[in-house]
């Protein structure tokens, strides 16, 4: 599978900043930020290609990103400091269902609940060859959970992957921000 790489066009965007008139913001008075919290591919934009059952795609997301890409630019020279957050993981995580098998061996299925009660049952097992030295920790981890009154152990769909292209920021947003 062939993808294109994005690449923001730096000199235009910086010829379009010096033509629009915006200044550096060291002297703004007030001092305005934004934050942008993982507006990232894995979540902004669907993957045609994969079931939805794969894929933390938000609906209207890219709608979202859109209209804040908008805001930045009608306001721009207001603004002091965009941040933006990542959503950042590796393949294998206690929250994959790489990590987890059934009895068969087989994998679990994104969005899979995970209880101690489904570990000690033999339901579900850490899966050795990716849990390896943590699979007696990863009953600690689901009991501690269930114990803390938080919601039992989610299987998430793979997503926002150091390195990947789920990881990056949607395309516009990364240009109105630049």
């Amino acid at each position: 599978m062939t993808t294109s790489l994005y690449e923001p066009d730096w000199h235009r965007i910086a010829r379009e900043a010096s033509a629009a008139g915006i200044v550096p913001a060291s002297g703004d008075q007030p001092r305005i930020g934004l934050i942008c919290i993982d507006m990232q591919e894995s979540f902004c934009r669907p993957l045609p290609d994969r079931p939805r059952s794969e894929q933390l795609y938000v609906d209207g997301a890219e709608g979202d990103v859109q209209r804040t890409a908008q805001w930045i630019y009608r306001h721009a020279e207001r603004l002091t400091r965009i941040i933006v957050t990542l959503d950042t993981h590796s393949t294998f995580q206690i929250f994959s269902p790489f990590w987890w098998i059934d009895p068969a061996g087989r994998f679990a299925e994104p969005f899979t609940v995970i209880t101690p009660d489904d570990v000690r049952a033999g339901r579900w097992r850490p899966n050795p060859a990716v849990a390896g030295p943590y699979v007696e920790w990863s009953l600690y981890y689901v009991e501690r959970l269930a114990a803390g009154g938080k919601m039992a152990l989610t299987l998430w769909p793979v997503h926002c992957l150091l390195g990947a292209a789920g990881h990056s920021l949607h395309p516009a947003l990364n240009e109105a921000i630049l």
